[in-house]
């Protein structure tokens, strides 16, 4: 584009700039790679024209792909900045132009999008951490837009990358498949969320292995650090294995809250939205109550497993830290090694324990009855944890973080108004007899209430959650309104010590539970003020 003077515009890299800002000009690799490179300039007033260009050129066919040809086959002197603009470009065009939003509004056409999808599924398996994210997210938008239904070959070629023997290919799968199992799940129109049903009973049974041979594989190192020689790193502990783990958890973690319908609703409101639209919209209710009755035993056993998940990590990590604490290794090359791989295992299994309990946590609000199986166990593991898990309130370490969903967990079953409304006598509006889930979660509660449990864990949160540290004693005393203010405005899903009060609080307006609260007698704390 001539200037005022009629000299040609100067470009990027200093040559004559070829691109015309109206969009016009063509588009091929040579003239995206001088737009690329433009807006990646630091001088804002050569940026936005080349930023400018780029806007503009979304609406011309073969945009997509020759924004993917730069990222396949970058020409010379394309490093990897321009690369990853690349990706990046191409996915916020996939976001506005994959579908047409506004009549007369161009898209991309369908065989631009057949050639995209095509030469993006091998992209998934980037190994460079930044491009990868970019892919996969742009991989999982183009599959949210349209459905996996116009993209069969993908979630195959996921699924199997997730089962290759190395820990960091298998880990690039397993990033890949959440990614894509993820944005399916916030889908939710009625035809998108049946969809997801079919999608989660068709990876919940291969999901559940993944996560059960990875996770064991990683409670696995726990004894050999623990007994093992100590001047010798640990064989198998390669890279990748924490994140299969973790990848495997966040995946089915999405299959328990979106995956299944609510075949057993609260029997306190007596609603079941998602089973009735199903039979409204199927021709053989049979056929839907089957359905939803095979979804929901794979959620059954996979919550049951989760709680015993938590508590073995839990269990792994804190053994692992007490071993370094108590035996610290002697200062060699081949002991920093073993030292250094005990700490990565440990706040792995930290990880496993959070994502765990936040999984449960999750799960019990959006379908309670889905603990049918473990809810005595899920209360025994918590009781356990509040009483004997060491933490620093307010450093916001994982120990708290841990606790912290731990009580969530507890005060939400205990005060569950669907298992209440299954108790003898207990008032029904609708008549109908509750469901044998409900009446086994009933059962495992009031067990708990009336036993010593739940004044172990009343006497726990009130003697080792609610009063202050030294630290904030002095804090407290220094300025106290500013303390009051600070604690006023922290967050009940980082302080155990806000979400102790409200689990105490909720404890004492059940009638069962206020006996346990009304027993504990706290130490009385007194702090001089200095004046």
């Amino acid at each position: 584009r001539a200037s005022s003077r009629g000299a040609p515009r100067v470009g990027a890299s200093g040559a004559p700039c070829v691109l015309h800002m109206n969009g016009s000009l063509a588009v091929n690799k040579h003239n995206l790679l001088e737009a690329l490179r433009g807006a990646l300039s630091a001088d804002a007033a050569v940026r936005v024209p080349y930023e400018a260009a780029l806007a503009a050129w979304e609406a011309a066919p073969g945009y997509a792909t020759a924004l993917l040809s730069v990222y396949e086959s970058p020409p010379a002197g394309c490093g990897g900045a321009e690369r990853l603009l690349a990706v990046l470009c191409l996915k916020a065009a996939v976001g506005r132009r994959w579908n047409e939003r506004r009549s007369g509004e161009p898209a991309i056409s369908d065989a631009e999008k057949a050639e995209v999808r095509a030469r993006l599924l091998p992209a998934t398996d980037e190994r460079e951490p930044a491009l990868a994210s970019q892919l996969v997210l742009t991989a999982a938008t183009i599959a949210r837009l349209e459905g996996l239904a116009a993209w069969p070959a993908l979630l195959p070629a996921l699924t199997a990358s997730c089962t290759r023997p190395a820990p960091l290919d298998a880990a690039r799968g397993l990033s890949a498949l959440y990614r894509v199992v993820k944005l399916q799940a916030s889908r939710r129109l009625l035809a998108h969320r049946k969809a997801f049903f079919a999608l989660s009973e068709q990876l919940h049974a291969p999901l559940a292995s993944l996560r059960t041979s990875h996770a064991r594989a990683l409670l696995g190192r726990v004894q050999p650090l623990l007994g093992g020689p100590a001047d010798q790193p640990i064989a198998g502990s390669g890279a990748g294995g924490e994140a299969c783990a973790l990848l495997a958890i966040k995946t089915e973690r999405q299959l328990l809250l979106h995956g299944y319908a609510r075949a057993h609703a609260s029997q306190a409101r007596g609603c079941n939205r998602d089973a009735r639209c199903l039979r409204y919209t199927v021709s053989m209710p049979s056929i839907c109550d089957e359905f939803v009755s095979i979804v929901h035993k794979a959620a059954l056993a996979s919550v049951r497993d989760f709680v015993e998940l938590a508590a073995a990590a839990s269990s792994a990590e804190l053994a692992l830290r007490r071993a370094l604490d108590a035996c610290p290794l002697a200062p060699t090359a081949g002991a920093a090694a073993a030292t250094a791989d005990a700490l990565l295992t440990a706040d792995a299994l930290l990880k496993v324990a959070l994502v765990a309990a936040k999984t449960l946590v999750e799960v019990q609000e959006v379908q309670p009855l889905a603990l049918a199986s473990c809810v005595g166990r899920a209360l025994a593991v918590a009781a356990s944890e509040l009483g004997s898990r060491p933490f620093s309130a307010g450093s916001a370490d994982g120990s708290e973080k841990l606790l912290v969903r731990l009580t969530t967990l507890l005060r939400n079953v205990v005060c569950c108004a669907s298992y209440a409304a299954a108790a003898p006598g207990a008032h029904r509006p609708h008549g109908r007899p509750p469901a044998p889930e409900a009446v086994a979660c009933e059962v495992a509660v009031r067990s708990f209430v009336l036993s010593s449990g739940l004044a172990s864990v009343v006497h726990s949160l009130v003697t080792r959650a609610l009063p202050l540290g030294e630290a904030e004693l002095l804090e407290y005393a220094d300025d106290p309104e500013a303390w009051v203010w600070e604690e006023a405005a922290s967050r009940e899903g980082a302080s155990l010590r806000r979400c102790a009060e409200r689990c105490v609080s909720s404890l004492a307006e059940q009638a069962a539970a206020r006996a346990a609260v009304q027993a504990v007698q706290p130490r009385p704390v007194v702090v001089q003020h200095q004046f």
